[in-house]
C-alpha cells in the first residue's frame, strides 16, 4: 500500500491512501509490515521539502499509531505532533532516527564521488582532436540525476513534474528526462541551499538577456548564467571533467565505454533498451515498437565504470556546463595543456551533452563522443548528472 504511487511520484495520494488503510480494522502486525515503511518514506519527503509540512506531520501521526519499537522514534513522534513543527529544521533529528533514513538519504540525495585530478588526453582522433587537460579534483554523482531526487525539488518549490513525464510513464528510479539546460542549472542552485552552500549559478532568468554569448538562433529563452567559481555548492560538471570521470578517472583502463569495451556491459542504447534486444540498422519506429525506454539508474544489470560512476555510458545524454563549439578542442591543442578548461564563452549551436542515450547506435555512447542541444529545449533522452568541487 503506498509503493507503487510513490514510486510513481503521486506522494500526496500515497499518503491520503495511507490515511485511510490504517483506520481498517485488521491486525496491527500487518498495518506495521505493510504501512511503515512508505509511512517513513511519506514523513522522509514532506519533511524535507519543507514546503507543506502539515503532510509531514500527518505522517508522522500515522507512524505513531503503528506504535514502532524504537523509543527514540516515538519520542521525537510524539514531540512533532504536540509541538506541531512547520519548519524543515525541526524535524531534522527526527528524521535520522527512522529505521530508512540512509537508503532515503541514498534515494532523494545525490551520492558524490571524490575523483583525484590528473592529466590526460581527451578527445579521440580528427573529429574530437585529442589534446591535453589537466584537473583539479573534483566530485560527481554516482548517477544521473532520478524521477525520485527531482520529485523532491518540484515538492519543494511549489513546481508540476507531470511536464516531465515521458511515454512510458515517470517511474521514480529512473533518470529526469525531459529537463531543459536551464531547469538543470536552476535545481543546481536550489540542492546547493538545501544543503546550506553557497549556489553556483547566477541565473538572471529573463528572455534575452545573454544575446551577447548565446547565438543559439532557437533559443527563444537566453537567460544569462554565469558560474560563481568561488561558490561550494553543486553544479554541472565541465565537458573535461565528465569525460576525464566517463574514462575512470586515475584508474582508467582505456576502455571505449564507461567501464568496458563491451557496450552490452554497462550501456543502454536502442539495441537493449526495449523488451527484446534489437540489430540492424537504427530505426527510431522499431525502437517504439520494442518499447524502448530509459532503465533504473545503477541497474543492476549495468556495471559501474573504475569510478564507480554508472550511466556514464548511455540510458540518457547529459547536460555539461559548457557551450559547444566545434572549434574548440583546436583552441585547447593550441594551449599545450588546457587548465581546468570551462569551454568557449558563447555558441550558436547550444550546449554540449555527453553519454549517449537509450535510443540512439550504440557507438554514440563512446566516452569521446559529444552532442550538443538548444538550452531551452527539453527531451525524452535528456537528463543530467551533478559535480561539485572537492570539499
Amino acid at each position: 500500500m503506498g509503493k507503487d504511487l510513490i514510486k510513481s511520484l503521486d506522494h500526496a495520494e500515497a499518503l491520503k491512501k495511507i490515511e485511510v488503510a490504517i483506520e481498517v480494522d485488521i491486525a496491527l502486525q500487518t498495518k506495521q509490515k505493510n504501512l511503515r515503511e512508505p509511512l517513513e518514506e511519506l514523513l522522509f519527503f514532506f519533511a524535507e521539502a519543507g514546503r507543506r509540512p502539515e503532510r509531514a506531520r500527518k505522517a508522522a501521526e500515522l507512524l505513531l499509531q503503528l506504535e514502532p519499537e524504537k523509543e527514540s522514534l516515538r519520542a521525537a513522534l510524539v514531540q512533532c505532533e504536540t509541538e506541531k513543527w512547520d519548519q524543515r529544521a525541526q524535524f531534522s533529528g527526527l528524521l535520522r532516527v527512522l529505521p530508512g533514513y540512509e537508503s532515503l538519504q541514498r534515494r532523494y540525495y545525490p551520492d558524490m564521488i571524490d575523483i583525484e585530478g590528473d592529466t590526460y588526453e581527451m578527445g579521440r582522433d580528427s573529429n574530437y582532436l585529442q589534446h591535453t587537460v589537466t584537473l583539479r579534483p573534483f566530485r560527481l554523482a554516482a548517477t544521473p540525476l532520478s524521477f525520485y531526487q527531482y520529485a523532491l525539488y518540484c515538492e519543494a518549490s511549489g513546481k508540476s513534474i507531470i511536464a516531465r513525464t515521458p511515454a512510458w510513464g515517470r517511474i521514480g528510479d529512473h533518470p529526469l528526462v525531459n529537463i531543459s539546460w536551464y531547469d538543470a542549472a536552476v535545481f543546481c542552485n536550489w540542492l546547493s541551499e538545501q544543503y546550506g552552500r553557497a549556489p553556483c549559478y547566477v541565473i538572471l532568468d529573463e528572455k534575452e538577456r545573454d544575446k551577447e554569448n548565446n547565438r543559439v538562433e532557437n533559443d527563444y529563452l537566453k537567460w544569462k548564467v554565469t558560474w560563481n567559481k568561488n561558490a561550494n555548492g553543486f553544479r554541472l560538471p565541465t565537458e573535461a571533467e565528465w569525460e576525464f570521470a566517463a574514462r575512470g578517472g586515475k584508474q582508467s583502463k582505456g576502455f571505449k565505454f564507461a567501464g568496458s569495451n563491451d557496450p552490452a556491459e554497462v550501456a543502454w542504447s536502442w539495441e537493449n533498451s526495449g523488451d527484446k534486444p534489437l540489430s540492424g540498422e537504427w530505426d527510431f519506429n522499431r525502437i517504439l515498437e520494442n518499447n524502448g525506454r530509459t532503465h533504473p539508474v545503477a541497474d543492476k544489470k549495468i556495471k559501474p565504470n573504475e569510478l564507480g560512476l554508472y550511466d556514464m555510458s548511455g540510458n540518457v545524454w547529459e547536460w555539461c556546463w559548457d557551450w559547444h563549439d566545434k572549434a574548440y578542442y583546436q583552441t585547447c591543442a593550441k594551449e599545450g595543456i588546457a587548465q581546468n578548461p570551462p569551454g568557449p564563452d558563447g555558441s550558436d549551436t547550444g550546449r554540449v551533452l555527453r553519454g549517449g542515450s537509450w535510443s540512439i547506435n550504440v557507438n554514440l555512447c563512446q566516452v569521446s563522443v559529444r552532442d550538443r542541444y538548444f538550452p531551452n529545449d527539453r527531451s525524452y533522452d535528456i537528463g543530467f548528472r551533478l559535480a561539485q568541487d572537492s570539499l
